[in-house]
């Protein structure tokens, strides 16, 4: 309980500070500014930045996201020990530290980040930053993707994947359900063509 009340102080002040200094402002940019929305945001080179599309883009049914890092297991918080709770947390805090510092992930910071410690993978920070934003996560499922741009579960254990992929469900304060996609695939001239990323997008 101690640690989950120092992780939530620490995180409460950080956020608020993002809040003032980046997000309020991009999301008053937008609102004036972007007027014709579009049911789907595509982010390329994204990372798990799901931060600044929903900042930018907060009314996209869909947002299909995709970078190198792989999205790793589902979190599961309830594994860890008691004494191993604070560690997970710090880690998590942690691998944010890049984008709520500078707002951009940093590659070569989450190549270590992310591959490293107790929650691996994009799905532990993007997990947070729609619960952050203020989402309901409702399903969160993992698929491999072939090169004729379909997706498949992943413990159907497919031949010949090209690419790894997070399929999260969520909603807003409105309740209508929306869906975040993030792919692990090289976005690559070479990668994009063979890994059917861009047919799925089709």
């Amino acid at each position: 309980q101690r640690e989950w009340i120092e992780h939530a102080k620490v995180f409460d002040a950080t956020w608020a500070d993002l809040e003032k200094r980046q997000l309020s402002k991009i999301r008053d940019w937008s609102k004036e500014n972007l007027t014709t929305r579009k049911a789907t945001t595509y982010y390329f080179f994204s990372g798990p930045d799901f931060l600044y599309a929903d900042a930018f883009f907060p009314s996209a049914d869909t947002y299909i996201m995709a970078g190198l890092e792989p999205p790793g297991p589902v979190p599961d918080l309830g594994k860890f020990s008691h004494a191993e709770l604070p560690g997970a947390l710090r880690e998590l805090r942690g691998s944010l530290n890049s984008v709520l510092s500078y707002s951009f992930f940093r590659t070569k910071s989450m190549r270590v980040d992310f591959s490293h410690g107790r929650l691996t993978g994009t799905l532990p920070v993007l997990m947070t930053f729609l619960a952050r934003s203020g989402k309901t996560i409702y399903d969160v499922s993992l698929f491999d993707l072939q090169a004729d741009g379909t997706l498949h579960p992943e413990d159907e254990k497919i031949a010949n994947a090209t690419a790894k992929a997070a399929k999260i469900i969520f909603s807003d304060n409105t309740g209508k359900k929306r869906t975040l996609y993030y792919f692990s695939t090289d976005l690559s001239n070479g990668g994009i063509e063979a890994s059917g990323f861009m047919k799925f997008c089709d």
